[in-house]
């Protein structure tokens, strides 16, 4: 761990951890299957009275929480970005997103504005800032993700990131179905942007990003609270977040091209 990165995970594994206490005192039997966690067979007896918990996921937030809780740590900037726990998060046919699907934050090339009509191109201007653990519970059909990056850790932050519009970008792996949206600036929230680097290196700053900042937005693509943007579904909403099916490049270009046709003979 670098000088600088000491406080990078510890909001969201407090929060996390947390949870897991909460749902251990109350009983809940529900066990959440994670998409970058698997539970794993431990040797340890004392882990049983945790069975409901994925072991390893648990495991990974407790020593975490106990290593950056030791004195002498050191600080740094550090972006949280999560969604609330249990959240009606689905596919377009309103299936819970499982284990396929990938929670993106970054930002596009700043000279590339991600709109429906170039979303072919996208994933070339796209730049990876984080990748989010998620969690899914099929009885409940419900999810939740969170993902925390301190900004030192980031290659190249300030040429790449720094003062840009920061999107959240989730997709499958077979690029099926897809939301991307940004919050914008709102009484008490403000804009998704990129932070400052401070050159200090560091104070205690940490940022916190939540898919509640959306409340009002249309997504470029997909569906947050009931504002639908590009994109096709199924399943009625309201939903927290569903993603939306992306058209097969053939049925996409096809598509264009008779718009075209139709705006030609318009004029």
């Amino acid at each position: 761990m670098t000088t600088c990165s000491a406080l990078k995970r510890l909001t969201s594994y407090v929060l996390l951890f947390l949870r897991d206490a909460e749902m251990l005192l109350l009983g809940n039997s529900s066990v959440f299957t994670c998409s970058k966690r698997q539970p794993v067979r431990s040797h340890f007896s004392w882990l049983d009275a945790f069975s409901f918990i994925p072991k390893q996921a648990f495991l990974a937030k407790f020593a975490t929480l106990v290593f950056l809780l030791m004195p002498g740590v050191a600080k740094s900037q550090t972006l949280n970005w999560a969604s609330l726990t249990d959240s009606a998060i689905v596919d377009s046919g309103g299936e819970v997103l499982n284990e396929t699907f990938i929670f993106q934050l970054g930002a596009f090339d700043p000279a590339f504005k991600p709109i429906e009509s170039n979303l072919l191109e996208w994933a070339v201007n796209w730049r990876v800032f984080d990748t989010a653990d998620y969690a899914y519970d099929l009885s409940s059909q419900t999810g939740y993700f969170t993902g925390t990056q301190a900004l030192q850790d980031v290659p190249d932050y300030r040429t790449m990131f720094q003062g840009l519009t920061a999107y959240l970008w989730i997709h499958n792996a077979a690029n099926t179905d897809y939301f991307l949206a940004s919050a914008d600036a709102k009484p008490g929230v403000a804009a998704w942007q990129f932070p400052l680097l401070d050159p200090g290196c560091c104070p205690i700053g940490i940022s916190s990003w939540s898919i509640s900042d959306l409340g009002g937005d249309t997504p470029i693509w997909g569906s947050q609270g009931g504002n639908d943007g590009g994109g096709e579904f199924t399943a009625p909403g309201p939903f927290d977040i569903r993603t939306h099916s992306v058209p097969e490049p053939g049925a996409w270009l096809l598509s264009l091209v008779a718009s075209l046709v139709l705006l030609r003979r318009g004029r």
